[in-house]
């Protein structure tokens, strides 16, 4: 019975302590202490699910601790990579995105963070987040693009630009099957600041097979 308690007692312990770990980032100015709950992929248990429920923010020329943030829900599933480092709004400074879920047939949600030159801290921008989710990033362009599955197997492309501060809508493309093995395409621009539609064609599901700039895959 002993053994049985001091065995209860240690597993109780051991559960304290993998329930809870700490994952370290940092890019050329900050260090990032991500606190995380739940279990990663060492558990005894062999689940691979995590939430990051804070991040401490320090800058690294003097040590000082310049933020914690608190983010909202999320649901880690791959350790390690919880946080990833690039210029979202094209302004020369640094930003992040947080893993957030993933979806079944779905991309990937992410919560991002913008960081603010005059406050010297980051701010959660949700409409990047809503919008955007695993958003591609061309910076030859200066652009953020998600393509994703719409309704059944219709996909849509976005791409949004940063115009004056603010994240405007430029481009828009729909690629979605009507029936009788027909796929109707419809793609729009922002023209003088009027999206305008430039392309719209209802080709067959064959000789839409064959087209390199399909949006929906094979």
């Amino acid at each position: 019975m002993k053994q049985i308690f001091i065995f209860l007692v240690l597993l109780v312990s051991w559960f304290q302590v993998s329930a809870q770990s700490q994952h370290i980032y940092q890019n050329k100015t900050f260090l990032f202490s991500l606190q995380l709950t739940g279990f990663d992929k060492t558990s005894m248990w062999g689940a691979s699910d995590s939430a990051v429920k804070s991040i401490k923010v320090t800058r690294l020329k003097d040590h000082k601790a310049i933020q914690t943030i608190i983010p909202e829900e999320n649901y880690i599933t791959e350790p390690q990579r919880e946080l990833i480092f690039e210029d979202f709004n094209f302004d020369g400074y640094m930003d992040f995105k947080l893993f957030a879920f993933e979806a079944k047939h779905a991309q990937a949600g992410y919560f991002f963070y913008l960081f603010d030159p005059n406050t010297q801290k980051f701010t959660y921008s949700e409409k990047i987040s809503e919008l955007l989710g695993d958003a591609a990033i061309d910076k030859k362009n200066k652009t953020l693009s998600r393509l994703y599955r719409v309704g059944g197997g219709d996909y849509k492309l976005v791409v949004y630009s940063y115009i004056k501060n603010k994240l405007i809508l430029i481009e828009e493309r729909k690629d979605q099957s009507i029936g009788n093995n027909k796929i109707e395409i419809t793609q729009k621009k922002r023209v003088k600041g009027i999206l305008k539609i430039v392309k719209h064609l209802i080709m067959g599901s064959e000789e839409y097979s064959k087209t390199e700039d399909r949006l929906m895959p094979i």
